[in-house]
Parts: structure tokens; sequence; C-alpha cells
């Protein structure tokens, strides 16, 4: 989720402009969410359903989401511990 938010879409795409690999990108993404613990809960508001129950396929290119704003895209990921939240988000006015 946080390497599609990289990008307007929500998907995959963008990955190609990096640097680092995807695998690299994963890894660092993982580095971030790992401060929350095993026991954090993540919400979305993006509903692009993968095949396996309870994931996202963000290969897909139709972007379904629940805006927060007025913006024509807005998504994103909360993440919440028992210390802390933190929320990633994505506003793009295409």
């Amino acid at each position: 989720m946080l390497l599609a938010l990289t990008e307007g879409g929500c998907t995959l795409a963008n990955l190609q402009y990096f640097a680092e690999s995807p695998d690299e990108l994963r890894a660092m993404a993982h580095t971030v969410l790992a401060r929350y613990g095993d026991e954090a809960t993540y919400h979305t508001n993006v509903s692009k359903s993968g095949s396996a129950p309870g994931t996202l396929d963000f290969t897909r290119k139709a972007l379904g989401y629940s805006p927060m704003s007025v913006f024509t895209e807005d998504c994103g990921l909360v993440v919440v511990s028992a210390t802390e939240v933190g929320m990633f988000w994505n506003f793009n006015d295409l």
C-alpha cells in the first residue's frame, strides 16, 4: 500500500521511476511499518480487491476508494498501534 501511494492512481506503475529496485522499496516500506509492531491494525479507503480474501491488488487499473476530501483522487493508509497512529496519504487533483 505504501508503494502504491507514491503514484496517482494508486498502482505500482510508478516504481519504475525509483533508483531502488521493487524489492528494495518493499524492504523500505516494511521498515517503516515495522515501527508499529505486530499487533497494529491497518485501515484504508482503497477497495482494489485482490484474489485472496482481505487483500488488495495494486496491479489493477481501476481505482475504488471513498475520498475524504474534494480532490479527484484521495487515498491512503492509517496504521494504529497501542502507542501511535500513522497516516500515509496521497491527494491528487487529476
